[in-house]
């Protein structure tokens, strides 16, 4: 888990198999692959642990997988395989799907308190209350967060129309694109 980040109010760690007699509690996308979900161990400070099996997306080879915690301290971002769940680990019942699929990264902007999900062409961001902004296209491909600054994300991607890599911008904090070479 990247301790590097956020304030958080339980533990959580990968597990690699489910202990005798537990029963998991199942998060699965459409698409999602049934077969060896990422067994997760969670437990939160004043609740009693549980333990999610979380259905895996992609080739994961060139996806993401792991936990991450968020900006609401009683919320996990879990990716299996580029499919991502956003967890209220004092109920397992209240998740919602990362609306980024594949995930390839996930970058915590601490001071900007946000969670930035990307695949090959767009983010997504989280902020204490849930999904904050996401973008629509903003390359062709091969999308990566090259820097931030004080109020912009700086990212390049695959320009398909010039056949060349180029720079977009993002607000961090209204998810505005300036620079999009995305299809349209």
């Amino acid at each position: 888990m990247s301790r590097e980040a956020f304030a958080n109010a339980y533990s959580a760690e990968v597990i690699e198999s489910m202990p005798s007699g537990a029963l998991p509690v199942k998060f699965e996308l459409s698409g999602a692959r049934r077969a060896h979900p990422l067994l997760v161990t969670i437990t939160p400070l004043d609740d009693p642990s549980w333990i999610g099996a979380f259905a895996r997306g992609y080739d994961e080879k060139s996806s993401e997988t792991g936990l991450w915690l968020t900006p609401d301290d009683a919320r996990i971002a879990v990716v299996a395989a580029g499919a991502g769940y956003y967890v209220d680990v004092r109920d397992p019942a209240e998740w919602e799907e990362v609306p980024i699929f594949p995930i390839r990264f996930v970058r915590s902007l601490v001071e900007e308190e946000l969670l930035v999900f990307g695949d090959f062409s767009r983010l997504a961001a989280y902020g204490r209350k849930g999904l904050k902004w996401q973008t629509a296209d903003l390359v062709w491909d091969d999308l990566a967060i090259v820097s931030t600054d004080e109020s912009s994300i700086i990212a390049s991607g695959y320009d398909a129309e010039h056949d060349r890599q180029a720079e977009v911008r993002i607000d961090l904090f209204s998810g505005k694109v300036s620079g999009a070479i995305g299809p349209r």
